[in-house]
């Protein structure tokens, strides 16, 4: 522990690591969370595509009867991190919309150019931030980045999504190099998450 250089002083000390920690959620927040998800912002007349009105009817839907798809999970568990005061940071091609446009955290008027709505913003006044980005095609600069940011702390999450393997391949560099071995080669601890959305909602991978 001398030697590592980012230590997060008192992160496994505090937790018995035989032990699996309690990460659910009550019906309470999963409400107000869901319901959240579904509406479109109504402090001023934001104009959403006509495509999203349908997502969030399909939303509205699931709700009431009780499902979730893929999109309605990560919503839930990103917005009770957020409300936990966990810091989410979200970076890759196209994770505003998903690749598969099955996400929609951030929407776009469509009368106003350049307004938008960042969904999960605003689930609680005292919340963490979410930063969530669009990405270059530069898969191998922005992994980088990614992985010295999640150094930093292990109070937050760090996701980077490559839309396809072959793009994921662009940093196969970053994976074997800082990734793979980077507690044992370069002392460094990260808590970094890397996803590809294959199989979401119809994808073929």
């Amino acid at each position: 522990m001398d030697w590592i250089d980012t230590p997060w002083t008192g992160f496994f000390e505090a937790r018995d690591p035989k032990l699996i920690e309690e990460t659910g959620i009550n019906s309470t927040t999963i409400a107000t969370i869901s319901q959240h998800f579904c509406k479109v912002p109504e402090l001023w007349a934001f104009e959403v595509h006509k495509g999203i009105t349908k997502i969030l009817a399909n939303r509205e839907k699931m709700v009431k009867e009780g499902i979730a798809d893929w999109a309605m999970g990560e919503a839930l568990a990103y917005g009770s991190l957020l409300r936990d005061k966990i810091h989410i940071r979200f970076t890759g091609e196209d994770v505003e919309r998903g690749t598969m446009a099955h996400r929609h955290h951030v929407y776009h008027h469509q009368g106003v150019d350049g307004a938008t709505h960042r969904v999960l913003d605003t689930l609680y006044p005292d919340q963490a931030r979410y930063s969530l980005h669009n990405s270059s095609l530069s898969e191998f600069g922005v992994l980088g980045f990614e992985v010295g940011y999640s150094y930093s702390s292990p109070h937050l999450l760090s996701i980077w999504e490559a839309q396809y393997g072959d793009f994921a391949d662009t940093a196969q560099p970053i994976f074997d190099t800082f990734i793979a071995n980077g507690e044992s080669k370069w002392v460094c601890q990260t808590g970094i998450v890397v996803q590809l959305p294959h199989g979401i909602d119809g994808a073929v991978s």
